[in-house]
């Protein structure tokens, strides 16, 4: 989380998803950061269409992944662990994103992935 540190959030509103809200805010304060929030949206579909136009990145329920969801919204998706976040989370990008720190962070979890993969 602490490589999310200088990534605009797309976020929904508190009151659209209390529980998941709380949790994304928690988990950066845990690592050492308040997030920067640059929109709060309604709906997961509002903020992904926001991370199309290169707005920011959203967290979205992973049962929102459905085939074809990055080809339809231009994004690159990837799963969280279960215990980065205790929900089945994604977290959601622009697929040409090109800021070097997401971009490590991408690598990472890809690494973690493959190395999981591998055991």
């Amino acid at each position: 989380m602490e490589e999310l540190i200088d990534e605009p959030f797309i976020m929904l509103k508190r009151d659209s998803s209390p529980i998941i809200f709380d949790r994304i805010i928690s988990r950066c304060v845990v690592s050492g950061f308040s997030p920067h929030v640059s929109a709060y949206v309604k709906s997961e579909e509002e903020g992904l269409h926001l991370v199309e136009a290169n707005q920011g990145i959203a967290f979205v329920h992973s049962q929102m992944l459905v085939d074809g969801f990055e080809k339809m919204f231009h994004v690159h998706c990837l799963d969280i662990e279960e215990g980065c976040i205790s929900e089945p989370l994604a977290l959601i990008c622009k697929a040409r994103n090109g800021k070097k720190s997401l971009q490590r962070l991408l690598e990472e979890l890809d690494m973690r992935k493959m190395n999981s993969l591998i055991r």
